[in-house]
């Protein structure tokens, strides 16, 4: 066995171009590998960031003729409220739906992509800021009136780094930077 480790080992020395795309496709392979396996565990094996997942449902709108949609359409809001009146299989219901906005300051703006969600989200899905609080019944009671202030918002800990202090007068809270929310396919 030995003597075969360094015939190879003589052989790799004497053809290095050889050895060199040998070990640029080892490596290749090895970086390929690790980073599918590290998609699929995060994706399909290691459990979503959420309190009890295995109770939670995605509810999406689909077409009674059976049409494929060219895109997820969010459901009308007398559908959401029927549906929170008249559930006995659901203890509560959450919805959301992703927005992108711009954050336009003097020292320049910055896009964000986030989520509108209904204040019982965080509790649907069993997130707690760690930082301040989520939505108010206030908040949430209705349209705001006329120059009234809309609900706080309630930023990730990562945002809230990048944009510094600034931003803290207008926010309800803080999600813990572990927070990671995928979307629905």
């Amino acid at each position: 066995m030995i003597r075969d480790l360094r015939f190879a080992a003589r052989m790799l020395r004497k053809q290095p171009g050889f050895t060199l795309i040998a070990v640029l496709t080892l490596a290749l392979g090895i970086g390929a590998t690790s980073a599918v396996f590290s998609l699929i565990h995060g994706v399909l094996l290691a459990p979503p960031p959420y309190d009890q997942p295995q109770r939670l449902m995605l509810v999406r709108s689909a077409r009674t003729d059976g049409a494929a949609m060219p895109s997820p359409q969010p459901w009308a809001a007398a559908q959401w409220m029927e549906w929170q009146k008249q559930s006995k299989s659901f203890d509560s219901f959450a919805g959301y739906a992703w927005t992108f906005n711009f954050l336009i300051r003097s020292d320049g703006s910055e896009s964000m992509e986030g989520m509108a969600v209904t204040k019982d989200y965080f509790r649907v899905v069993g997130i707690k800021p760690m930082l301040g609080r989520a939505f108010l019944d206030s908040e949430t009671a209705g349209p705001p009136a006329p120059g009234a202030l809309t609900p706080a918002p309630v930023f990730g800990a990562g945002f809230v780094e990048r944009i510094g202090n600034n931003i803290a007068a207008v926010m309800a809270g803080i999600l813990a930077p572990v927070l990671i929310v995928a979307r629905a396919s």
